[in-house]
């Protein structure tokens, strides 16, 4: 597995107050202090960077994004995903302003990869009022059973839970019998339309 950079968790995890000189032993460069602060701290830019990288936010921070016009709901998508094939599921992608998002700080989050690593060091982090994914995070989780994070994802329009992971019952998914079927299954025969989850996620530390 590979090793991300967990200092925005150890920054996470540091009282307020102690904040400022855990953030000196962290960088001596006074730049990557300030572009580190807003990126742990400002809730535009942090929402941004981990739809960017994990595909995956807390639903207040998609409402926020979503008034900022940088991503958006549209419309529902038929899953293939074994599991769930045929499935209709909220789409949520970025929208043109969000891929061109690079934040207010002194450098370009989306393309320094530095910040990159520091996202990626975790999965998903949840508020408690639930999580808004994108596809590939969806038919993820969907495929592996994660029932964690499933039970977490939250409709985009509402915040109440989703309808159709809810009829589809998403212990169904889980259940460790079905699971060992739809390896089986697969590995008869081809999807059509195979996974997307890239493999940097699943190399992301679960915490």
């Amino acid at each position: 597995m590979q090793n991300f950079d967990t200092r925005l968790i150890q920054y996470d995890l540091t009282p307020k107050d102690a904040r400022p000189a855990f953030l000196a032993l962290l960088f001596d460069n006074p730049v990557m202090r300030r572009a580190f602060r807003q990126m742990a701290e400002d809730r535009v830019t942090r929402a941004m960077m981990e739809f960017l990288n994990l595909d995956v936010i807390p639903y207040e921070d998609y409402k926020l994004l979503s008034k900022r016009g940088y991503v958006r709901y549209y419309g529902d998508f038929y899953t293939y995903i074994p599991a769930a094939r045929g499935l209709d599921l909220p789409d949520v992608r970025l929208t043109q302003k969000g891929e061109r998002f690079k934040g207010n700080g002194p450098l370009d989050y989306r393309n320094h990869w530095h910040f990159a690593d520091f996202i990626l060091a975790y999965r998903v982090r949840n508020t408690g009022k639930g999580l808004v994914a994108g596809r590939e995070t969806l038919e993820e989780w969907i495929d592996e059973g994660n029932e964690s994070c499933l039970n977490a994802l939250v409709d985009p329009n509402t915040g109440g839970k989703l309808t159709s992971l809810t009829e589809l019952g998403v212990f169904d998914i889980c259940d460790p019998t079905y699971r060992e079927e739809m390896i089986q299954l697969r590995a008869k025969e081809k999807v059509a339309h195979p996974l997307t989850a890239s493999k940097l996620v699943h190399d992301v530390v679960s915490h």
